[in-house]
């Protein structure tokens, strides 16, 4: 099972996200997070199973201990095109985003291609495993129970997935 690293949102924006996760799920689409039973997230990092999880936790722990939690503005819907798509929640990308992002990739092994910082491209997963035929009609659900909205990413964990294991996590203080 591949490694997460990922920044949780707080509860009142994580609401909203789980909302919209119902609608697109009232219409059929899914979301594996939500499957899965884990929070409304950005996802940081992503790591090859044969990364040594002490040693990860470690590197993750030296390298956020300072972090405080981090203002995020959910401004836009967005998709992956390809199959399968992924419909998602955009934020505004900002420089302290990036430079958190930057320290974390600097402290830890290499990391899953889309996920180096010349590759990453920060998101809130909506719906996944949609078939690309399908994308416009997952847009439209959640375009009409959409406002871009505040949220404040809180809390840092180290997961392994499918299932989800969290190895370990951290609250981010305001």
């Amino acid at each position: 099972m591949p490694y997460a690293i990922t920044l949780r949102l707080d509860a009142v924006s994580a609401g909203r996200v789980r909302a919209l996760w119902d609608a697109l799920s009232a219409a059929g689409f899914t979301n594996g997070a939500a499957a899965l039973g884990y929070a409304p997230h950005l996802t940081l990092a992503i790591l090859p199973d044969s990364v040594d999880a002490a040693d990860l936790i470690a590197s993750v722990r030296r390298a956020t201990t300072v972090w405080r939690a981090l203002p995020l503005h959910l401004a836009a819907l967005a998709v992956f095109a390809g199959e399968p798509a992924t419909l998602w929640l955009s934020p505004k990308v900002d420089e302290p985003l990036l430079r958190h992002h930057a320290a974390l990739c600097a402290a830890l092994p290499p990391l899953h291609h889309h996920y180096r910082p010349e590759t990453w491209m920060p998101h809130v997963t909506l719906a996944d495993d949609l078939a690309a035929s399908a994308a416009g009609a997952a847009i439209d659900v959640a375009a009409n129970h959409f406002d871009p909205f505040a949220a404040t990413l809180d809390a840092i964990d180290v997961l392994r997935f499918r299932p989800i294991d969290l190895l370990w996590q951290a609250r981010l203080d305001t």
